[in-house]
């Protein structure tokens, strides 16, 4: 039944009232003298109906001046036990049948006015299994095709308020991996950036560490030149140092070009200084930064993995998957 809280009891005819009090009985209002004199059949019929309608219990209805039916305030019993009989007769119909119950003109002739909305679970029937709908005036039986049509418009909208609800949360879930994807996609391409300025910065130190060497051991020749004239095992150095010369100046001739040497020379000085390698450490940052912030919408490690594996390039998928699960740990030690 219907919860809210609003102000049902009136001293005087509310304008609603007056305004149906006016008319005859149609498709949308009822006029009952009893309680007793409402049916389950009459609730049905309105529920059933597109735009539902109001009961006025209290009221007959009679012919004025000219002709015109309208409505005649006889007043009936307001109590509990009366408004009770009215719920009980809703509670009845299959589905139970939601309404409001107002009383009206307790200053004089007290009636009551039930307002019936048109039900979300048509079609409704009585607890026999009879089928009404409200007509002009009266209410009409609901034949077989009538049922079928009813059914299937409810079922139809059904269907679309459900499409699009599915279609509104698939939009959502697009715009958020859109999102996602793209934050995902400016990170990888700051992180090349810097990558490429650590390794420019890299060959600059390695190309100015062979310039520094062949200065060296330029200095050293000289020297060793110098001693040629006083010793002939000095002689034999400096041609040693000589073609040591010849083959580092070789070696540097051939960085620019020989892009193999040089990697394995960088890894060779990572190695020697025990540094991670920057590209490495660079992988393992940006794991552990999509790992933390998949974390916090509740995926798991094999998720994770699924959703980042593609973006990090140039790393065994086990290691990924070491770094994802360290992160994780980390996280829940933290909680």
């Amino acid at each position: 039944m219907n919860k809210r809280v609003v102000n049902r009891i009136f001293k005087n005819i509310t304008k609603k009232s007056k305004k149906l009090l006016c008319k005859s009985e149609s498709y949308d209002v009822d006029f009952k003298k009893t309680v007793k004199s409402i049916s389950t059949e009459d609730l049905v019929a309105f529920s059933n109906s597109p735009e539902g309608g109001t009961i006025l219990v209290g009221v007959e209805e009679i012919k004025d001046k000219k002709g015109n039916q309208k409505g005649k305030i006889v007043g009936c019993s307001t109590g509990d036990k009366d408004k009770l009989v009215i719920l009980n007769k809703a509670r009845s119909c299959r589905s139970p049948i939601d309404l409001e119950i107002f009383i009206e003109n307790i200053n004089s002739q007290p009636f009551f006015r039930v307002e019936i909305p048109s039900g979300e679970n048509k079609p409704y029937c009585t607890e026999n299994g009879t089928y009404t709908i409200r007509g002009d005036g009266q209410n009409k039986p609901l034949t077989p095709d009538y049922l079928l049509d009813m059914y299937m418009d409810i079922q139809s909208s059904k269907f679309i308020n459900k499409f699009r609800q599915a279609t509104a949360e698939l939009d959502q879930k697009i715009g958020e991996t859109k999102k996602n994807l793209l934050e995902i996609n400016n990170n990888v391409n700051t992180l090349k950036e810097k990558f490429k300025e650590d390794i420019d910065c890299l060959l600059s130190e390695v190309t100015n560490m062979s310039d520094e060497t062949i200065e060296m051991l330029e200095r050293m020749f000289s020297s060793a030149e110098s001693a040629e004239e006083s010793s002939g095992e000095a002689m034999g150095f400096s041609d040693e140092i000589l073609g040591t010369i010849n083959e580092l100046e070789k070696k540097i001739d051939n960085i620019g070009g020989d892009s193999y040497s040089i990697h394995k020379k960088i890894d060779a000085l990572l190695k020697h200084f025990n540094i991670e390698d920057p590209y490495i450490a660079e992988r393992r940052k940006l794991v552990r930064e999509f790992t933390i912030q998949f974390f916090d919408k509740n995926y798991d490690a094999e998720n994770i993995f699924q959703g980042i594996s593609k973006s990090i390039g140039g790393v065994e998928e086990e290691i990924i998957r070491k770094w994802i699960n360290e992160t994780i740990k980390e996280l829940k030690n933290k909680d």
